[in-house]
C-alpha cells in the first residue's frame, strides 16, 4: 500500500508538472504570435505600404475582421471591380475605364466609403449625366457610361477619374452599395514603392491639401490670379515652387477643407497631417508614385 500511494503522488506531482509546462508553453506561443504580428504590420508599414491601401491578398494579414462586413473591392490595375458580403466574394465586373494614369485626374487609390449615390448625376466638369453613381470622393463616382445632354454616349477610353462601368453593372452595384459601404481602391505599381533616399524631396503638409485640391476642386475652372485669369490647375506648380499666395489659393479654392482633410487621411492610413514621422511622409510619397504621378513632374 505505501508503494502504491508513493506511486500515486509521483503521478500526480508529474500531472500538475505537465500542466504548468503546458500553460508557459501556451502564453509563449501567444505572445511570439503577437509580437510577430505586430512586426508584420511594422515592417509594411517601413516599407510604405498602407495598411488601407491594400491588395486582396493582404486581407487576411493585415486587418481580416475589419472586412467581414460588405464592401466593394476595386483593382485599378486588373480592371475590375468585386462586391464582398461577410468576407465572401458575391460577383466581380468589367471597369470600362478610369482616370488617365500620369494625369492630374488619375483615380485615387485608398480606403473609402459610399457617401452619395444619385440615380442618375449630372456633372458640371464633364457636361455629361453619370448613370447610377456612386460617390466615395470629392469628383469621383461609380457610374455607369456617361452621356451628354442630348443622349449620346461618352466613347473616350479613359474617364474624368471616376471609375467607369457598363450600365448594368452599375446598375447592379448601386444596389449593393448602400451608404456607408466600404470602397477599398487598390493600384499595385512595383516601381512604386520609396526608398530613404526618395524622401530627399519635400514631402509636406503643403503637398497633402494640393492632392486633396485635385480630388475635390474644379481644376479647368478659371482663377483671378495676381490680376490674370489662368486655370487653377496652374497654380499647384508654382505653389510647389514655393508661391504662398498660389498655395492660399489653392486652400481657399477647397470646398470644407477640415472635412476632406479627415477623409484623406483615413482613406491613406495616415496619421499626422503635419507629417512628422517619416512612416507618414512615406506612405504620402508611395501614394503620389503610385496614384497621383503628375505631381512628380514639380517635385
Amino acid at each position: 500500500m505505501k508503494q502504491d500511494n508513493s506511486s500515486s503522488q509521483i503521478s500526480l506531482r508529474a500531472l500538475i508538472y505537465l500542466i504548468i509546462i503546458s500553460v508557459v508553453i501556451t502564453v509563449a506561443i501567444f505572445y511570439y504570435l503577437s509580437d510577430n504580428s505586430r512586426n508584420i504590420m511594422s515592417g509594411m508599414r517601413g516599407a510604405g505600404v498602407s495598411v488601407n491601401n491594400i491588395r486582396k491578398e493582404d486581407l487576411n494579414i493585415l486587418d481580416e475582421a475589419k472586412f467581414k462586413e460588405d464592401y466593394i473591392y476595386v483593382d485599378l490595375s486588373n480592371m475590375t471591380l468585386s462586391t464582398f458580403s461577410k468576407g465572401e466574394k458575391i460577383k466581380s465586373f468589367e471597369i470600362v475605364s478610369k482616370g488617365k494614369p500620369g494625369s492630374y485626374y488619375e483615380t485615387p487609390a485608398g480606403n473609402y466609403e459610399v457617401v452619395g449615390k444619385f440615380g442618375n448625376k449630372f456633372s458640371s466638369l464633364g457636361e455629361v449625366y453619370m448613370p447610377s453613381a456612386i460617390q466615395f470622393l470629392g469628383n469621383y463616382f461609380i457610374h455607369g457610361i456617361p452621356y451628354y445632354t442630348n443622349g449620346e454616349k461618352v466613347s473616350s477610353a479613359y474617364s474624368g477619374g471616376c471609375i467607369r462601368l457598363n450600365d448594368n453593372d452599375a446598375a447592379e452595384v448601386y444596389a449593393f452599395a448602400n451608404k456607408g459601404v466600404k470602397i477599398v481602391v487598390t493600384s499595385s505599381n512595383a516601381d512604386a514603392y520609396a526608398s530613404e533616399e526618395d524622401l530627399g524631396q519635400e514631402i509636406s503638409s503643403k503637398l497633402f491639401y494640393i492632392l486633396i485640391s485635385l480630388d475635390v476642386s474644379n481644376q479647368e475652372r478659371s482663377v483671378n490670379f495676381d490680376g490674370s485669369y489662368i486655370k487653377a490647375l496652374n497654380l499647384i506648380p508654382l505653389a510647389l515652387k514655393g508661391d504662398d499666395n498660389a498655395y492660399k489659393k489653392i486652400l481657399n479654392n477647397i470646398p470644407d477643407l477640415n472635412s476632406y482633410r479627415n477623409l484623406k487621411l483615413k482613406a491613406l492610413g495616415i496619421s499626422d497631417p503635419s507629417f512628422g514621422s517619416y512612416g507618414d511622409r512615406i506612405i504620402l510619397y508611395n501614394y503620389i508614385k503610385s496614384s497621383k504621378s503628375y505631381l512628380l513632374n514639380y517635385l
